[in-house]
């Protein structure tokens, strides 16, 4: 039997025989509402039941049910708030009881966000407002901006809450509709009996026991004051969400965490989402470290994040920041271990602060933050962000066992230079990267902490390739840097700290070669002597009980203006030139040798010439040489002191003293030999002794020669 409205069914007498009777609509053909009810042999008064003329009792009797079947309007009219927060309650309240899933047809639903389904605000269960999701609630919209739940009323707490059990949400949205309706402000007491806080979106919170199952798919989340949706103090033992669109959330759009004690069972998976500002509208307490921080993606329990797509993203200029998708961020430190073994798969952020902007105390931006362990994160582009990827210990040394793969972070950027691309802190451990590249940013890579491993760098066009953070770079292997238009390829601090003082060296190894590669751009033309070098190896003071400063280089060292000839040079920078240079023909030294001992010194010299050919000039062994840089002198070499052979066979040697190419001296095996240049010619006795011979001094006159006794 059909009627048109279930007043005119309430109203009618029903013939005996008749099982079933439908309605067309529930109080207006506008709205709809229409169902099919069944005869029921139960008595009494409910959800979906009628009572007839006659005295029989009528229960909706459908394979889904619609809030307009209760009396939802849905027609986006503010006065219809009560009636569109009824109606979807009670349909939620009788599928749950009947094991039937709601839908909601296309329409804009006016929600109570402050009381929810109460003629007044109320303590307890519904201190949150808005829509209870009771535990086996399956609610279906008809699609994405076409059914949407708004927020209709000023100090609301959230929109649609889930207080434990199996629920699944998919093709609807929900608007907080912030513009219009302040939430709750942060300042408020947050209780069971004040209930959500700053304007949520979609809450499941309070369980710890039990199977609680997560299921949103294909849902919008649009103008909330804080969460978009979030997922604390709840035990997950599955849950996806997936298909996720946020715009205009005030604080993270997907939030999961546990406050009182760790807890890693989320076994939850965030696959697809789509952001379009987030944070920026965050009602805090009134400071501005509460306007920050808000993450899209936030992570405190085991969980799979993958293809998540951030535009837009900005921060109050007078926020902590916000970020893109955080591991357990600082600004929580709850037990942060609650992320471990989770996994962050192909995100792209972007955001839309003014270029430059940022600052160690406002970040406004960091793109991806990791402040736990055990954690991998592959295939992210990050852009325009202060810090792109920030690994952060918080003091703790709680970050380890990180695996970065394929990881791109495009012009991140601050005041004063201080954005960095990817950056980690003194006490992380075991940093795996692989195939990363950092591309436009103040630094590129700020490496700190031990035991990483490093490999596929790509470092091109920073104003610093590399920055060695307090110099704490111990135990880390670091194999293929790419460095392409850097203003500085690699910067290092001149001030460690005491902790920097690490027993550990840095080790590269390869299978069968291992090179180096140093390629210096600089304009040799105008080399200075200090600008002469092409690159090499610097050593630092770590001694923290004096100031720290460098201590010796060795490497490459142009010798002339045009850098035509090259030298391998050693220095000592208290000194303005090397002190030891070695080139292709020849080595010099900037300071004397100096040789101190207790019992023996020797310079060995041996020549492997072969000597049965040599000539007089070739039988010089070895020995010293005194040049003099004179250029009015015929020739540049003074003196020379060593050993040669007198035979042709090398056989017989003598110790000789050569000046100008002519031998002086020479002290043989058995004699003393000195040319007839090196002995005075005087006319007489008196002659020689007023040119200075004295005692023992050979000299001679004429053809005799004499040795002065007296």
């Amino acid at each position: 039997m059909d009627f048109d409205s279930l007043a005119q069914a309430t109203s009618a007498s029903i013939p005996g025989g008749i099982t079933y009777v439908r309605t067309a609509y529930y109080a207006s053909v506008t709205v709809g509402g229409g169902a099919t009810y069944a005869r029921s042999t139960i008595s009494g008064s409910g959800l979906g039941r009628f009572q007839s003329a006659d005295g029989a009792w009528w229960e909706i009797s459908e394979p889904f049910v619609t809030p307009q079947m209760f009396g939802a309007v849905a027609n986006g009219n503010i006065a219809n708030m009560a009636a569109d927060t009824h109606g979807i309650q009670a349909a939620i309240d009788f599928s749950v009881a009947h094991k039937v899933p709601i839908f909601a047809p296309a329409g804009i639903y006016i929600i109570d966000g402050y009381k929810g389904d109460r003629p007044s605000w109320t303590a307890g269960e519904w201190a949150h407002g808005g829509l209870i999701l009771r535990p086996g609630t399956a609610l279906r919209g008809a699609g994405r901006g076409i059914t949407i739940f708004r927020n209709g009323i000023a100090n609301w707490r959230c929109i649609l809450r889930i207080p434990s059990g199996n629920t699944s949400i998919r093709h609807l949205t929900v608007d907080g509709d912030r513009e219009n309706y302040t939430p709750i402000p942060y300042a408020d007491t947050v209780s069971s009996t004040g209930g959500s806080i700053r304007g949520e979106g979609i809450i499941y919170a309070g369980s710890d026991v039990g199977d609680n199952s997560i299921d949103v798919l294909d849902v919008e989340v649009m103008n909330t004051g804080h969460y978009g949706i979030g997922v604390a103090n709840i035990r997950v033992t599955s849950g996806i969400i997936k298909n996720v669109y946020f715009r205009n959330t005030g604080g993270d759009c997907i939030d999961v965490k546990w406050f009182s004690s760790p807890n890693y069972d989320k076994n939850l998976i965030i696959d697809g989402v789509f952001a379009d500002g987030c944070g920026y509208y965050f009602l805090g307490g009134g400071n501005s470290a509460d306007n920050g921080s808000q993450a899209v993606v936030d992570i405190g329990g085991k969980t799979i994040v993958q293809n998540i797509h951030v535009s837009a993203l900005d921060s109050d200029p007078t926020s902590s920041g916000n970020c893109g998708v955080r591991l357990r961020a600082r600004v929580n430190d709850q037990n942060r271990l609650d992320a471990r073994g989770s996994s962050v798969d192909g995100v792209f952020i972007k955001s839309i602060k003014a270029d430059g902007a940022g600052s160690p105390a406002f970040q406004r931006i960091v793109g991806l933050q990791i402040n736990c362990e055990q954690v991998s994160v592959s295939n992210i582009h990050v852009e325009n962000c202060f810090n792109g990827i920030r690994i952060n210990d918080s003091a703790d040394g709680v970050p380890n066992a990180i695996s970065l793969s394929n990881i791109r972070m495009i012009n991140c950027r601050g005041e004063n230079g201080e954005g960095t691309g990817l950056s980690s802190t003194s006490a992380c451990r075991g940093i795996n990267a692989s195939n990363i590249h950092a591309v436009g940013c103040d630094t590129g890579i700020v490496l700190s902490g031990q035991l990483g491993n490093y490999t596929g760098l790509y470092i091109i066009n920073n104003d610093v390739g590399i920055f060695l953070n307090d110099q704490r770079i111990g135990n880390n292997f670091i194999c293929g840097i790419q460095y392409s238009g850097n203003t500085i390829d690699v910067s290092s601090s001149s001030t460690p700290g005491s902790s920097a003082l690490i027993n550990n060296g840095l080790s590269v190894y390869g299978q069968r070669k291992v090179w180096a590669d140093i390629v210096s751009l600089a304009d040799d033309s105008s080399w200075t002597n200090e600008n002469r070098w092409l690159g090499g190896t610097r050593f630092f003071k770590t001694d923290t009980s004096s100031s720290a400063g460098e201590q010796l280089r060795f490497g490459a060292y142009s010798t002339g203006s045009s850098g035509a000839s090259f030298d391998f040079a050693i220095h000592f920078p208290a000194a303005a030139l090397p002190q030891f240079r070695f080139g292709s023909t020849s080595y010099r030294l900037s300071v004397p040798t100096v040789y101190e001992g207790t019992n023996r010194l020797w310079d060995s010299f041996s020549a492997t010439k072969n000597d049965n050919s040599w000539l007089e000039e070739d039988a010089w062994i070895g020995g010293h040489r005194w040049l003099t840089a004179d250029a009015n002198a015929s020739q540049p070499e003074v003196v020379r002191v060593g050993v040669r052979a007198r035979a042709a066979s090398g056989t017989t040697y003598a110790w000789a003293v050569q000046h100008y190419g002519t031998d002086v001296l020479r002290v043989s095996e058995n004699r003393i030999s000195l040319s007839v240049a090196a002995i005075g010619d005087y006319a007489n006795d008196a002659a020689a002794a007023a040119g200075g011979i004295g005692i023992g001094d050979v000299y001679r006159t004429g053809s005799t020669l004499k040795v002065r006794v007296t």
